[in-house]
Parts: structure tokens; C-alpha cells; sequence
């Protein structure tokens, strides 16, 4: 796990430049309770387990609320666990060519996928900036202290044997009065799926713990961060996996969830504000994930 790759060029887009979508499955999620703890993630496919936010239909779908983690000119950002890089696109997007972005993962397929993307955003926007796609272990950043004005760890904590020292490492790089953003899958989703299927967490690359949202908050101002804002996103995800465990994750023909799928992947391409309306609604009560938004003090 202590091994860093290294691997990129620098450059930064301009605000028009825009990400090109490829096709990425949506992913179970997590919380905190110690549940499975010693195990290894699940993995139905890169994609399969982490991002509830991100699902095949032509569209980034972001679970960080970038005007409440804003991007100015200028940052360095380092996007952790960066999967197949959706938030890292945006982040690059923003930065505006004054700023550096990093996104970091372990898996060597997503981290080609995300400098293929950055290459072809700056293509597009024919502007140079700052870069940097590296594999490297959240519990041992290789980056000096205080590097980083923005942090974001989206569906990674519930994957890491020691949260407390993956925080800890994500507060020593970033500067004082930085900003972290910390996603994971929401508790009573997360356990609903535990309980329908054990598939949902006993496959390599699966999550080793439930969070709630109460131990979250008390583990990050432990760490010297105040929390300004807590979100909870994706509903419509959490039904999803919910299907999926009751017809059975290894069960891919399964034509309920399929449909489902169908039906989301439709929404991503519309956006529907009706529907779009529906699931802010249903985020009150069975959320995907929770997001909290903190400030280093």
C-alpha cells in the first residue's frame, strides 16, 4: 500500500473546457459503525463500489456541491481516491489554468483514465496549467505539510482499515484555513444492503465499515476541522443498490434493476427538474450519501 507511482503532466483547462463522458457504472455505498471491519472492499467493476455518484449516461455526476467547495483561482486541490476522476474534472475545470489540481488513487485503470480525460480537456482548451495524476495510499500522503488549499475524499473512507489516519494525513497536507470535503454512503442505505445481500460487502474491494452520520462529525473535529455544512445526495442511487441486493448483486440480468437503471440513466441525460425535484425530496429520507464540508482551523 506505501507505494507511490507517479504519473502526469501539467496543464490546466480554461472554465469552458468540458470533461468527455465515458461509460462508468454506479457504485454501492457506506458508513461507520465497525461492521465487516478487517475485510477488503467489494468490486463489481471499478465504478461498481465507489461513486454514488457517478453512473453511465453521457453525464458527470458530482456528489460535492462545488459552490459550497468552491474552487478559486489559484488552489492547489487534491481530489483522494480519485476513481475515474469525475470531481477532479471539475476542480481542473475551474481552477481556471492559476491553480494546481492532484488527483490521487491506488487503481491503476482509473488513474489512465482520468489523465485521459485531463489530456483531452486540454485539448479542447488549448491552455497550460498545473496537473498531477499519481497513484499514492490516503494513509500516507507523499505530499509535504500544508501543500493543499482544497481537499475532497468522496466514498473513500468506508474502503480504508483506519479512517482516523487517513483524516489525519488529509489535515497534515492541508493548509491551515483549508477546506475538506468528506463523502461517504449514508447508514440506513448501507445497512439495508448489508442486510439484503452479503455480496454487498464481502467481495474484494467491498467496504469495511458502516459510518453514521454523528461519528463522521465527531471524527473530523477531532482532527481540528469545524464543520460549516453537512448535504445529504443521491436517493435515487440508494434505491438502485437496494434493488440490486434484493434480486442479488451477482444476479447482472436481473430485469427490475435493470430497468431502474434505465430510468436513471435517462434522468443524468434530461435532468429532469421534476424528477430532479422528486429526489431532493427523497434526500431527506434515504440519501446515498452524506457530504460534510469542513474548514481546517
Amino acid at each position: 500500500m506505501r507505494h507511490f507511482g507517479a504519473a502526469t503532466r501539467s496543464l490546466c483547462p480554461g472554465r469552458g473546457a468540458q470533461a468527455p463522458s465515458f461509460r462508468r457504472a454506479l457504485a454501492p455505498g457506506d458508513g461507520e459503525r465497525g461492521e465487516g471491519k478487517g475485510r477488503t472492499a467489494l468490486h463489481l467493476g471499478r465504478g461498481g463500489t465507489e461513486d454514488p455518484g457517478s453512473i453511465s449516461g453521457g453525464t458527470l455526476v458530482l456528489t460535492v456541491n462545488f459552490n459550497l467547495f468552491e474552487i478559486r483561482d489559484g488552489d492547489r486541490f487534491l481530489d483522494v481516491g480519485c476513481g475515474e476522476g469525475r470531481h477532479s474534472y471539475e476542480a481542473y475545470r475551474l481552477n481556471n489554468g492559476s491553480g494546481v489540481t492532484c488527483a490521487m488513487d491506488l487503481d491503476d485503470l482509473c488513474l489512465r483514465k482520468t489523465k485521459y480525460v485531463l489530456d483531452h480537456m486540454d485539448q479542447q482548451s488549448g491552455s497550460n496549467g498545473n496537473r498531477n495524476v499519481l497513484c499514492g495510499d490516503a494513509l500516507n500522503l507523499p505530499f509535504k505539510d500544508a501543500s493543499f488549499d482544497k481537499i475532497l475524499c468522496a466514498e473513500v473512507m468506508e474502503h480504508v482499515d483506519d479512517p482516523d489516519q487517513g483524516i489525519e494525513e488529509m489535515v497534515r497536507v492541508l493548509k491551515p484555513g483549508g477546506l475538506l470535503a468528506v463523502t461517504v454512503p449514508t447508514y440506513v442505505p448501507e445497512k439495508t444492503c448489508w442486510i439484503l445481500d452479503s455480496d454487498y460487502y464481502n467481495h474484494p474491494g467491498g467496504h469495511v465499515r458502516i459510518f453514521t452520520a454523528q461519528g463522521l462529525v465527531k471524527m473530523l473535529r477531532r482532527h481540528n476541522l469545524r464543520v460549516y455544512a453537512i448535504r445529504y445526495e443521491h436517493a435515487f442511487h440508494s434505491i438502485y443498490w437496494t434493488l440490486r441486493c434484493i434480486f442479488g448483486l451477482k444476479n447482472e440480468e436481473a430485469r427490475v434493476p435493470a430497468i431502474y437503471l434505465r430510468f436513471l440513466e435517462m434522468q443524468i441525460v434530461t435532468k429532469s427538474r421534476f424528477v430532479s425535484w422528486v429526489e431532493r425530496i427523497l434526500n431527506f429520507f434515504f440519501p446515498k450519501s452524506i457530504v460534510i464540508y469542513t474548514r481546517k482551523i
